[in-house]
């Protein structure tokens, strides 16, 4: 598995495939949180309780 990640990159030559495969995770999650925020931000409002 080491070897693997110390592959050459697909996104930066220079780079390491490990570190293409975090950077992406970290843009995946990063765009769900905003998502996840927007979905919130538009549910704001008084919460009524029947």
């Amino acid at each position: 598995m080491k070897e693997l990640l110390a592959e050459p990159g697909f996104l930066a030559p220079s780079g390491t495939i490990g570190a293409d495969i975090s950077y992406l995770l970290a843009v995946v999650f990063t765009v769900l949180f905003l998502v996840s925020w927007g979905m919130a931000k538009k549910s704001q409002g008084p919460v009524t309780i029947n």
